[in-house]
């Protein structure tokens, strides 16, 4: 058997970074007889996101960043999109951020591999490949169908709309 990890600590700073930042007051957490308090503390949300960062030498955000909730949020989706690639995170990110249809209609992008020289061939480019023109976004695809074994534990849970 070989083993592999299910999470890696890099999404698990990564989310602890997209949850700080979405909190808009102070809340009260319990766990089992420990009361936290949870709030947007730009220390915090540096520190996680910084330390995925500056592990693979990159620059950390700025004071400028840290004060636009919508620039960490960017920065967030970005950093999860690089180090998370291959690792079917992205799939379930869109949809939970809302931003599946308008991701989905971006034409894909590569590189040229009819490139000549190596400024050419790192070129992005369009594939003009026609399966890769045939994407269709569907509305109903935003939500994962609830399975019908749940559907039936609890008969007034309803399906997810377009299943």
């Amino acid at each position: 058997k070989k083993a592999y990890s299910i999470i890696r600590y890099a999404e698990i700073l990564l989310s602890y970074a997209v949850a700080l930042t979405n909190l808009t007051s102070s809340q009260t957490v319990q766990l089992g007889d420990q009361q936290y308090m949870m709030s947007r503390n730009l220390v915090e949300i540096k520190s996680a996101f910084n330390l995925v960062r500056y592990r693979a030498g990159l620059p950390g955000l700025t004071a400028a960043q840290l004060n636009s909730t919508t620039d960490v949020q960017k920065q967030i989706e970005r950093e999860r999109i690089v180090e998370l690639l291959w690792e079917n995170r992205r799939i379930y990110d869109v949809r939970r951020w809302g931003i599946y249809e308008e991701t989905e209609r971006e034409p894909i992008r590569g590189m040229n591999p009819d490139g000549a020289t190596k400024e050419t061939y790192y070129q992005r480019v369009i594939p003009g490949t026609s399966s890769f023109m045939t994407r269709v976004v569907n509305k109903k695809l935003a939500f994962v169908p609830i399975p019908r074994a749940e559907l039936r534990r609890l008969p007034s849970l309803d399906q997810n709309p377009g299943y």
